[in-house]
């Protein structure tokens, strides 16, 4: 048992002093990067050097936030009187007797930290690994030189086609693939091997990867050992089914003699699923009754229940044993077939000369585990850092923590220890998705504290709460989260306020009237049932913001003010239905700003500069040409647009083609114009890559500007930060490997079909006046002084078709990794692990709220 140390007891002398190995265990707002962003202060008034602190967070935004954060304090200290600095040391634990050596010293601090080459490294895990490959000799296959893509999706659909076109060379590979889709579909099968593309770093450090032989001897050996066959042959279970299905007919239930013919008309060899579903049916458990007596006579209804209840502990047995054999089979095709995809992959970037985050992972832990590359690359980093500093901690997934753990290791066994000072919190991890494994904090917290004499530290009091939602929180969670430490508001005298919304139930349904059963269907679609719930929860906020807005006011920093639109934030637990509360807050005029993958594309200004595209690459397609004629670009009115209605079979763009070159220009002048400016842009779609062709027609149309004018002003802000947003996802897309404007409409073609798929709208100004809807996840480190969290009671989502992997936390290679389909097939042979799945699961969905 560790012992922890309060704050009262640990003051910020002992958990800032750059001496001490420090973990952190630190509820939300209770100041984590103000410590982080502290001790980093410390050590360099200790003598560190900037570049030797290394500090790891998990976004480029809190990378960023630091960094400000640290130079900012930095600057006021080289400008501070003597005073100000003592106070801003005291309160970061200098002692009284140091302060004023230490003066001076804090003064230089801002000019060796800019001058300093290369810098105080703040970073991200990804954005350090990258450094340390550089580190690598050359004779090292790190990935050097490559370009960095963060979006596998669009590189997998090209892997996709080649896969296809070459795997008839791969028998195994065929034979498993078409095994897969004839047992579990088409759709079923792409997913699981997309999950299985996505845990490939598992699937790397588990054993099983480095011999896949092995699995397509144990799958081929096993494709004829159905269990159901073996049954078949037991003489005792056939001489009980013979006799059990002539009682049946003796005792002529309809309903049983229908189950009966349908089984007995379904051939075993040709469809032994079906077949063994129908055998279930019939053998269901018997009660003896009255009417069974009188049919059967009392033996024979007595013998007919027992043998339903024999013949069905048999069956249940054997549906047990076949679906352990089924799982197992769908497993080593799965892994046959993704591991050839998985190699097309990685060839597929090689060849492109990118690779992405995963790789990066794996490359680093590679080197530091590979005997005769790890001493070189351990050796630059010891020689570099002697201060390592990691943000959110419980977000850290395994391979990261064997990277790190092995250069920890090295360091103490070369005598050059790292200083170490880590932070985070276990109730805030909710990132398991992205492998992040929060039961490697206690690991790290053993480290420390047991094997290197440091402290663990518990901070409780939190900055950002007030005293009645902190009580809130420790009143719904203290009985739900073990272990859990109760919550204190540094400020007890903030004001708050609590309300409970009313639950959105199911709405009734429509009983058809008997006028309305028929319909011609050619005009009048079949009305379906639909969960408007969230729609409907999303006006009850809606109406909740508007009166907020109207007659509330809130303190901030002692002065009370009306509440603002930017003041509230709205909480979501999935992006399922981020639409449905969209829509509801515009159906009342709410200002906001959502985060939603694909809303970019969905917006109504950069859907009209899609449609400028397509024209541009296929100018005669004149649906195109009347968007972008009506769009703000150009501003043209049906009226002048009648003037296309008796074209005959001529494109509008051939009219406008004509007109130009004819000596009398008879259309109106507006649409002159437009043909012009249109010809000059389709003469460079050849010539420019799509984003240099945008930057083009941005400028000579001063298209931001043109539409900020003509949206409202609640939104004009908006529409300019989507416009930007779209031109810069037209450099940064897919790398900036697919410069032709055929290839980038393609892919926004794929990205709009896909729900969830495509960017997010573009980054909004901080003097926006919207409100915010967003998902948990996504809102991670933000506050508001006005929070709703709307589908509270959101279940979550069906654990189907996914890869199950179990590590032992610390370990350096997963103790299990296998495929499952749908649970309720996932046979009994994994029920442990999937307990501690489930269990993983389930404080994550806690941690979430």
């Amino acid at each position: 048992m560790v012992a922890e140390v309060t704050p009262e007891v640990a003051d910020k002398r002992t958990i800032l002093d750059p001496r001490n190995d420090v973990i952190v265990e630190a509820c939300a707002g209770s100041g984590k990067t103000w410590l982080l962003t502290s001790r980093i202060i410390r050590a360099l008034l200790s003598g560190a050097k900037p570049s030797e602190i290394l500090a790891i967070t998990f976004t480029r935004k809190a990378a960023r936030e630091m960094k400000a954060r640290l130079t900012d304090w930095l600057r006021t200290l080289a400008l501070s009187d003597d005073k100000k600095i003592r106070e801003f040391l005291l309160e970061r634990g200098v002692s009284g007797d140091d302060i004023d050596a230490s003066v001076p010293r804090a003064r230089r601090l801002y000019r060796e930290y800019l001058s300093t080459s290369g810098g105080l490294n703040i970073n991200t895990f990804h954005g350090w690994f990258i450094q340390v490959l550089r580190m690598a000799p050359w004779s090292a296959q790190s990935g050097r030189g490559r370009s960095l893509s963060d979006n596998d999706d669009l590189l997998l659909r090209d892997v996709w086609e080649d896969f296809f076109q070459q795997i008839g060379s791969n028998q195994d590979v065929f034979d498993s693939l078409n095994y897969l889709y004839s047992r579990y579909e088409l759709h079923n099968t792409h997913e699981i091997l997309k999950r299985f593309l996505n845990a490939r770093l598992d699937w790397w450090a588990s054993s099983e990867s480095d011999d896949i032989s092995k699995l397509i001897v144990a799958w081929r050996r096993d494709q004829d050992r159905d269990p159901l066959g073996y049954f078949l042959m037991d003489q005792g279970f056939l001489s009980k089914l013979v006799t059990y299905k002539a009682l049946l007919r003796e005792n002529n239930l309809a309903s049983e003699m229908r189950a009966l013919d349908a089984m007995e008309s379904i051939e075993i060899n040709e469809n032994p699923d079906r077949w063994f579903l129908s055998l279930r049916k019939i053998c269901k458990e018997k009660k003896i009754s009255k009417a069974m007596t009188n049919r059967m006579g009392a033996d024979k209804a007595e013998q007919y229940v027992r043998l339903s209840a024999e013949l069905q502990s048999m069956i249940d047995k054997l549906g047990m044993e076949r679906a352990d054999w089924l799982a197992r089979q769908m497993d080593r095709a799965v892994k046959i077939v993704g591991d050839e995809l998985l190699k097309k992959f990685q060839s597929f970037k090689t060849d492109t000369n990118v690779l992405d985050f995963s790789d990066l992972e794996w490359n680093v832990r590679s080197l530091l585990l590979d005997d005769d590359q790890a001493d070189f690359v351990l050796h630059r980093l010891d020689s570099r850092y002697t201060h390592l500093l990691v943000d959110e901690f419980q977000d850290t997934n395994p391979i990261q923590w064997t990277i790190l753990k092995s250069w920890i290791g090295a360091s103490h066994q070369a005598g050059t220890t790292i200083k170490l000072f880590f932070v985070g919190d276990p109730k805030q991890s909710i990132y398991r998705f992205r492998r992040a494994e929060p039961r490697l904090f206690e690991v790290a917290e053993e480290l420390i504290v047991s094997e290197m004499g440091g402290l663990k530290v518990v901070q409780n009091f939190s900055y950002r709460n007030a005293a009645g939602i902190t009580n809130l929180v420790n009143e719904c969670f203290r009985k739900r989260i073990s272990n859990f430490v109760l919550q204190q508001s540094v400020d007890p005298s903030l004001p708050s306020e609590v309300e409970v919304m009313p639950l959105i139930e199911s709405a009734e349904p429509i009983v058809a009237s008997n006028a309305s059963i028929w319909r011609d269907p050619l005009v009048t679609r079949r009305s379906e049932p639909t969960d408007d719930r969230h729609y409907r929860e999303g006006l009850l906020i809606a109406e909740k913001i508007h009166n907020l807005v109207s007659r509330k006011s809130i303190n901030v920093d002692s002065e009370c003010s009306p509440i603002k639109y930017s003041d509230i934030l709205i909480l979501i637990r999935r992006r399922t239905h981020l639409k449905n509360y969209e829509d509801a807050l515009r159906s009342l005029d709410i200002p906001f700003v959502s985060q939603r993958n694909g809303a970019l594309l969905e917006s109504p200004e950069v859907q009209d500069v899609i449609a400028l595209l397509s024209f541009l690459f296929a100018p005669h397609v004149d649906h195109h040409l009347i968007n972008v004629l009506k769009s703000p670009i150009f501003s043209i009115d049906d009226g002048l647009l009648k003037v296309f209605i008796n074209r005959e079979e001529k494109s509008m763009w051939t009219l406008l083609i004509e007109d130009q070159e004819s000596k009398e220009q008879k259309l109106p002048a507006e649409l002159c114009s437009a043909a012009a400016s249109l010809s000059i842009w389709i003469n460079y779609v050849d010539k420019l890559p799509v984003h240099d062709l945008l930057d083009m027609v941005y400028s000579e149309s001063d298209l931001i500007n043109r539409y900020a004018g003509y949206a409202l002003p609640d939104i004009a802000e908006r529409v300019r930060s989507n416009l930007i947003a779209f031109l810069e996802y037209s450099l940064d897309f897919s790398g900036g490997r697919f410069p032709s404007i055929e290839r980038f409409l393609e892919q926004i073609r794929v990205l709009q079909f896909e729900e969830g798929a495509g960017p997010g709208e573009g980054s909004q100004p901080g003097s926006l006046n919207s409100a915010r809807i967003m998902t948990i996840h996504g809102a991670k480190g933000l506050e508001a002084p006005v929070v709703f969290l709307a589908d509270a009671t959101a279940s979550p989502d069906a654990d189907n078709w996914n890869i199950l992997v179990d590590w032992t936390p610390g370990d350096d290679v997963p103790n299990h990794f296998s495929i499952y389909g749908a649970r309720k097939d996932a046979g009994q042979v994994r029920t442990e692990v999937f307990q501690r799945h489930d269990l993983l699961n389930n404080v994550e969905d806690i941690n979430l709220l």
